[in-house]
């Protein structure tokens, strides 16, 4: 498992906005999300893969098809871009690298391809939203710590790759930018280092940002936004101000959530407890079971079917339980 630096590659863009945010959520655990948690299944089935395991069988078990198929595209993508000759590394640790620049820096590169003079950075996202490696600060934190890791005089160019299911960016860049750019990490860093920084309240910035919830420039900032008169000749800022106060809020929320299942008392605020839902497992093969009765057939939802008086076999469904929820007493 990666071990996220304290200034990981990962969180630059954030830091560059926003430098105390490392500092501030420090000590503030993960939260996990089902699209983080597919991320990181797919990430160490491409690694399994790179390394010349692609055995279904070896696969965890419940692994689905579609996380496999994004996968073994991301390894192709490697492969293709080592080509003959070229010599992949699979999760290249920059810590030691990096630490020249400043000890708390660190990233970990999904593939690195050293082939002759060229040197090749790949990085596998699985997001939706497609993400453009130009000038991408993650992505020429790994290539610097690439250079660095393999020397710096071996190479003329840096070649950065972001692989997604629907997008492929790349960009090339002279060892010259590579030099700019240690500079302004250590400014980055240097900022980041000084206890004297304020909080600075973003979207971008503050959207994946662990200290949210305990943060006193966003709290302020999304307070005095709600008191703000609505002025129609400013939506822009209306809306931007809207949109860090709802991200405050919600993490406000979770926060609270977590406190609570933890034993904290909240006064008249408790979780209410998830209620039970019903959907389809195999949507398909319920049609199939009550094919030729119209009835049936034009009724949607298995609640509608239940309450209709139809009984849909156990092994056409889903049953769980929601998450909880706050309520006030």
């Amino acid at each position: 498992m990666t071990t996220h630096s304290l200034y990981s590659a990962s969180s630059l863009d954030r830091l560059a906005i926003c430098p105390p945010s490392a500092r501030l959520s420090k000590d503030i655990p993960e939260v996990s999300t089902k699209d983080a948690e597919r991320g990181t299944r797919i990430h160490a089935l491409g690694e399994l893969i790179l390394l010349g395991k692609d055995d279904t069988d070896g696969f965890p078990d419940g692994t689905e098809q579609e996380d496999i198929d994004v996968a073994r595209g991301y390894a192709g993508y490697v492969w293709d871009v080592a080509d003959i000759g070229g010599t992949i590394y699979v999760e290249e640790s920059f810590h030691k690298a990096l630490a020249d620049i400043h000890t708390d820096l660190g990233g970990t590169a999904d593939a690195v391809v050293v082939s002759g003079r060229d040197l090749h950075i790949i990085d596998l996202k699985t997001g939706r939203n497609p993400i453009d490696a130009k000038e991408n600060k993650q992505m020429l934190t790994y290539g610097l710590g690439a250079l660095l890791t393999h020397g710096v005089n071996k190479f003329d160019n840096v070649h950065l790759h972001i692989y997604q299911p629907n997008n492929i960016s790349k960009v090339t860049y002279p060892l010259e930018r590579m030099a700019d750019w240690a500079i302004e990490l250590k400014v980055i860093a240097k900022r980041a280092d000084d206890p004297f920084e304020k909080p600075v309240p973003h979207a971008k910035a503050c959207y994946y940002c662990k200290a949210k919830p305990v943060c006193p420039a966003m709290r302020e900032k999304a307070l005095d936004a709600a008191k703000q008169d609505f002025q129609e000749n400013d939506l822009e800022k209306l809306l931007d101000d809207a949109e860090i106060a709802s991200l405050w809020a919600d993490s406000v929320k979770e926060h609270a959530k977590k406190a609570l299942e933890d034993g904290k008392d909240a006064g008249k605020w408790y979780l209410k407890s998830g209620r039970k839902m019903v959907t389809y497992k195999d949507k398909v093969g319920a049609e199939a079971y009550f094919a030729g009765n119209p009835i049936a057939f034009e009724i949607k939802s298995v609640s509608e079917l239940e309450k209709a008086g139809y009984e849909v076999p156990e092994q056409y469904l889903e049953r769980k339980i929601s998450a909880p929820s706050l309520a006030r007493k």
